[in-house]
């Protein structure tokens, strides 16, 4: 007989249920009494997974370390600003040319007026007046013959220089014509001009303003603008004198000079000038050999056409001179005699 106990029939069945319950109250109790993650407290990180190893290489870049925390007593003091080199300050501005690259030099003040047809108002301007003198020529008018005398007094050092031409016809006195002035970037530049008659009183004049930029006359209340390089009757055969002296360049034949030529009456006109060529000369004082011959052309009926011939031996001053207008006028000048520095006037 065996002493093993019999299990009565259903009991395996309600073992295995109880050990369920069991098994599902030890998991409800590991789930209530574990404490809950919050937002305030991390979360255990959770195993990476595998990934490749450039994939790992771009997640897995380290955070740049911040750095350490300084005694602000230990502080460098903060350095002063400096200026930013890729922002240099600008430099006055100066003329350049249309390439940006070469500076280029400002249109120069000198006019038109005084340069040949060659030159242009960038061309450098070159004079040379003639040193003091005194010279006396035969003057011829109509059919009537007498003399004149031109006094040329030059003190360019001092800035200045006096000039008078005085004419006698047939025994009667004609009126002296007198020019003083100084001399700047363009040669002569006259002050003041005047026609003298007897007793050497001024009869007629015109006054050069420049400090005002004008040109005021005795005879008229007008007033016009002064141009650069302008004359007055007299100095303008001492200027075309001392420019074709000072630049080879005018002489040359079929050159232009023009000139701004004022007169007593409130005129005020261009004279150009256009060189023929040379000749040799049989004149009162000698025979004058290659003498510059030019003429201004009158532009109209009431303008003078003159003629003058230049002595490239004499610092190009005029030893003929020839002035005509219309059938009215016409005198002639050709040197007789000179004389040259100390001479005093008559």
């Amino acid at each position: 007989m065996s002493l093993r106990p019999r299990l009565a029939p259903g009991l395996p069945a309600a073992v295995l249920a109880a050990l369920g319950v069991h098994a599902a109250l030890g998991l409800w109790w590991l789930e209530a009494g574990a404490p809950r993650s919050s937002p305030d407290t991390p979360s255990a990180p959770s195993a990476p997974k595998a990934t490749s190893s450039m994939q790992t290489r771009q997640q897995s870049a380290p955070a740049p370390l911040q750095p350490p925390s300084v005694d602000p007593d230990m502080r460098p003091a903060a350095a002063k600003p400096t200026a930013n080199p890729a922002a240099p300050q600008p430099s006055p501005a100066r003329p350049m040319s249309l390439a940006g690259a070469t500076p280029i030099p400002a249109p120069s003040s000198a006019p038109a007026s005084g340069l040949s047809a060659q030159e242009t108002p960038d061309s450098p301007r070159r004079y040379l007046a003639a040193p003091s003198l005194h010279w006396q020529y035969r003057l011829q008018q109509d059919e009537q013959e007498g003399w004149a005398r031109l006094h040329w007094q030059s003190a360019e050092t001092e800035g200045r220089y006096q000039a008078r031409l005085q004419r006698e016809l047939a025994g009667r006195p004609l009126p002296a014509w007198r020019s003083e002035g100084g001399f700047d970037a363009l040669g002569l530049a006259p002050i003041r001009f005047a026609e003298q008659r007897r007793a050497q009183q001024d009869s007629r004049a015109l006054n050069f303003r420049r400090e005002q930029g004008l040109i005021s006359f005795s005879a008229s209340p007008e007033q016009i603008p002064l141009p650069a390089g302008a004359q007055d009757r007299l100095s303008w055969m001492l200027q075309l004198a001392a420019l074709l002296e000072g630049d080879p360049r005018l002489r040359q034949t079929g050159s232009r000079i023009q000139l701004p030529v004022a007169g007593v009456r409130g005129s005020l006109a261009d004279w150009e000038f256009e060189v023929l060529g040379r000749q040799d000369l049989s004149l009162p004082v000698g025979t004058v050999t290659g003498a510059l011959h030019l003429r201004r052309a009158a532009p109209g009926l009431y303008e003078p056409d003159v003629e003058v011939w230049l002595d490239p031996a004499r610092h190009h001053l005029p030893v003929r001179l020839r002035h005509s207008q219309g059938d009215r006028l016409r005198w002639t000048l050709e040197l007789q005699t000179e004389a040259l520095q100390g001479a005093t006037p008559p």
